[in-house]
Order: structure tokens, then C-alpha cells, then sequence
């Protein structure tokens, strides 16, 4: 495990005042295995934000129906109440786990050039160890950050980043639950995950529009990133990144009213800090039978 910093947050502002002097540190919450992931090497935090002792222990309902769980519920008292994936999208309190939380590292990667894929969950069937928007990403090198799993399915994904990088090609790819991984969270039947690996490469549409994305969490700014995770072979992984103001960048290479509902879309749940799936159809009205975006909001705390 490499050296890392420590520092116990005495409220949530100085928890949020922390982790913004440093990019590169994590919240160590109530319900996450981070320090598992280090001692293996899939994580590595240059320092650990402690909100263990804050007052971030309740769950609730939120008006629009959605839930809003605090950063030290523990997994048992989640699973105790009845909180599950698929009650989700949900708004987490100083959570982690999605490609915003990673910001920080692949904007250095970005500033210094380098060549990456990112796997994103994108689906899960059954109460798995992960929730959708969690992220891996690995360079050339094979440097990776982030985890999708945590399990037997990890180097597969890692492998999978490696052939999207040769290949150049997004790809949907989907995992099941193996062995003591699956009957820990009482899959019996076999759960599985769904994963979009992206190559993210200069010069290209989908490159620079995640390019945005991550410079745009980074530096704090509030952004959206919708991309395509169901349809034509040769729309999967197009992405646009929206800004609260409604602008966009990027496309999924159809209509022009495709791309303002899918953007109209994505900023709603931007303003409402809410990530989820929708089903646009060609006509860019909500419904089946187009296509489905995985969309991801990053809304800095005020």
C-alpha cells in the first residue's frame, strides 16, 4: 500500500474544504470498502478525509421521490432498512464511486497526455457490491484507478480496457457474480453488472467530450454527462456533457432534436443532483425503442 495523509473532518464543511485543497483525496465514509481497495492497489488516495464521527447517519425520502442516504450509513443498516439499488437513481451525501469522484487524477491525466479507457457500471441486476456509475480507469501503462466490482470480475474489466484502447471501439460488456463474491450479497441465481468501456483518445468526439467532463468536475464546475449505453452498435458510448445553462457539447450523431431532448433531459437531472437511465426515442421524445442514456450529474455542495 502506498503512503497516503490523514485527516479527521470535524463537520461537513471542513470535510468539503479538505477534500477540495487536494484532488487526489477520498471521504472515508460509513459504508464503503475503500481500505480494502487500497491494500490491493486499485485504489490509491493520496489522502484519507475521515466523516466517520459527523452527523451523516439518517436516510431519506426526498420530494421528488428519490433518497438522499448520509455518508456514514453503514451497508448493514442500509440493507436493515430496506435500501437497495434499485430503488435507485439516489442522491448520496458526500458519496463516491462515479467518474466525478476520480475527477481530480484523470485531469492530471489528461494535462499530461496520456492515453486511458474508463469502465463505467452502467446496470445492476441484484443487490451487488457496486452501484451504477462506479468507475475503472486504466491507461497504456496499465495504471488503473477507480474499481468497478472489487471482485473476480475486476481484471476481466481491466482486460477489457486494455482491447478498447487497441481497438479504439466503446463496448458494452456484461458480468456476472462469481463464487464467494455472488453469495456474499445472496445472488444465488447469478446478479451481473453491466459495463461501458470507453477508450478515451485525443482527436475524437467521444474523447474530448469526456475530456470536458472531467476538467469541468475538476475545477468544480456543475456538468452532466449522458452517454449512450443501448442502441445501434455504432452509437454506443457517444456522449454529450451538459452545463446548467442548457449548452452542450457533443452529440450521439442523429438528430439535431435528439440531441437538444437528450441534453433538455440530462440538465433536469443536473438540477435535481440525480443520475439514472433514459429511454429517448428517435424523435427525441422520452419513450423505448431509441436509444438509452446512462446519464452522470456532478453538482458541487454549495
Amino acid at each position: 500500500m502506498r503512503e497516503f495523509g490523514y485527516q479527521r473532518a470535524h463537520d461537513v464543511s471542513g470535510a468539503l474544504a479538505l477534500l477540495a485543497a487536494d484532488p487526489r483525496a477520498r471521504f472515508l465514509g460509513g459504508g464503503t470498502n475503500l481500505v480494502d481497495l487500497m491494500k490491493s492497489g486499485v485504489e490509491r488516495p493520496a489522502r484519507l478525509v475521515d466523516v466517520r464521527e459527523l452527523p451523516l447517519d439518517h436516510i431519506e425520502t426526498t420530494e421528488d421521490g428519490g433518497l438522499r442516504i448520509g455518508a456514514t450509513v453503514t451497508n448493514a443498516v442500509r440493507h436493515a432498512t430496506g435500501v437497495r439499488h434499485r430503488h435507485l437513481p439516489i442522491r448520496v451525501l458526500l458519496g463516491g464511486g462515479q467518474v466525478f469522484d476520480v475527477a481530480g487524477e484523470l485531469s492530471r491525466w489528461i494535462q499530461e497526455a496520456r492515453t486511458f479507457a474508463v469502465a463505467t457500471v452502467v446496470a445492476v441486476n441484484g443487490d451487488g457490491p457496486r452501484v451504477p456509475g462506479a468507475v475503472l480507469a486504466v491507461d497504456v501503462e496499465g495504471t488503473a484507478i477507480g474499481s468497478v466490482s472489487g471482485g473476480c470480475e475486476e481484471e476481466a474489466v481491466r482486460e477489457l480496457c486494455g482491447k478498447a484502447l487497441a481497438d479504439g471501439d466503446p463496448v458494452i460488456e456484461r458480468f456476472r457474480y462469481c463464487g464467494e463474491e455472488a453469495s456474499s450479497v445472496g445472488l444465488t441465481g447469478g446478479g451481473f453488472i453491466d459495463v461501458l468501456v470507453a477508450p478515451v483518445l485525443a482527436g475524437t468526439p467521444v474523447g474530448g467530450v469526456f475530456r470536458s467532463a472531467v476538467i469541468a468536475a475538476a475545477h468544480g464546475e456543475p456538468a452532466a454527462l449522458a452517454r449512450v449505453v443501448r442502441g445501434p452498435a455504432d452509437k454506443i458510448g457517444a456522449a454529450l456533457v451538459v452545463r446548467p445553462d442548457g449548452s452542450y457539447e457533443g452529440g450521439f450523431g442523429g438528430s439535431a432534436e435528439l440531441d437538444l431532448a437528450a441534453a433538455a433531459a440530462a440538465r433536469d437531472l443536473l438540477e435535481a443532483g440525480r443520475g439514472g437511465r433514459l429511454d429517448l426515442r428517435a424523435d427525441g421524445l422520452l419513450g423505448p425503442g431509441g436509444l438509452t442514456l446512462f446519464v452522470e450529474p456532478n453538482m458541487p455542495p454549495p
